[in-house]
């Protein structure tokens, strides 16, 4: 239950009013997920979603001036639809403000998500989670299952090869 003392959550695109306070979040993201960040290629990388651009954007979750959450969102194609869907790249909200009387961040950014997607028309939100990452699993089985429509998890296999900067295979 949310503390009658904490300002209403927000969220919102981010854009130039927020992106300095979002980008720290990043950072935590991307060590999270044992990456050494890089605040100049952050700051470019995730710089090029603001405003209108027609790649994705990014969402961020705030409290008062405070951003405690973000979530990314890509727009791709998905060949065996013959459709654009919105894959939710992003998801963190700082640890402090996770379940307890903070709960409802990752859902607000998860229901965000959702209405830019839809917004656009898009047929789909997907995503994916490492499979250790409990807490992320429990919010989105949770989600799932307050969802006006069934969804549940992906039967398709994630595969990744990395490639050196010069193309080399």
């Amino acid at each position: 239950m949310p503390d009658a003392a904490a300002p209403p959550l927000l969220v919102e695109r981010v854009d130039a009013s927020n992106f300095e306070a979002t980008l720290p979040l990043i950072a935590e993201y991307q060590k999270f997920y044992g990456r050494e960040p890089d605040d100049s290629v952050n700051r470019r990388f995730f710089g090029e979603l603001l405003g209108d651009n027609p790649h994705g954007l990014q969402l961020a979750a705030r409290q008062g001036p405070h951003v405690i959450g973000f979530a990314t969102l890509y727009w791709v194609r998905v060949s065996t639809r013959a459709a654009t869907a919105a894959l939710l790249n992003d998801l963190y909200v700082r640890p402090e403000h996770r379940g307890g009387r903070e709960a409802g961040v990752g859902t607000a950014l998860l229901q965000a998500a959702a209405r830019e997607a839809g917004d656009r028309g898009f047929s789909q939100l997907t995503w994916e989670t490492a499979p250790d990452n409990r807490s992320a699993q429990a919010l989105y089985d949770r989600f799932l299952l307050r969802a006006a429509q069934p969804g549940g998890p992906s039967t398709w296999i994630h595969y990744s090869y990395p490639l050196s900067a010069k193309g080399e295979q």
